[in-house]
């Protein structure tokens, strides 16, 4: 539970630094880029992502994963833990 807290609260401060830049931010930096929802801007919120990955609109949610995924190269993030109630566990092999 702890651990949430420490996302969410990460997740909020920055996402008031994105929200002044979110016009700025390419779409291809985000997980759901047609609303810029989702940021993927580092590894912290690639991470955060997945944590919220319930709260995305299920129409969204494969492509959500899709860039998850990408993100997850890119930044070289192999070591998480997905809980099995996280619907993002049957698109993490």
């Amino acid at each position: 539970m702890e651990y949430y807290i420490e996302a969410l609260e990460y997740f909020n401060e920055c996402d008031a630094l994105l929200e002044l830049k979110r016009s700025e931010t390419p779409e291809s930096e985000f997980g759901v880029p047609e609303q810029k929802k989702f940021p993927l801007i580092d590894a912290k919120h690639v991470q955060s992502a997945i944590k919220f990955f319930n709260y995305v609109d299920p129409k969204y949610e494969k492509e959500l994963a899709s860039n998850i995924k990408r993100k997850m190269k890119e930044y070289n993030i192999t070591d998480i833990h997905v809980g099995e109630k996280n619907r993002f566990s049957k698109y993490y092999n």
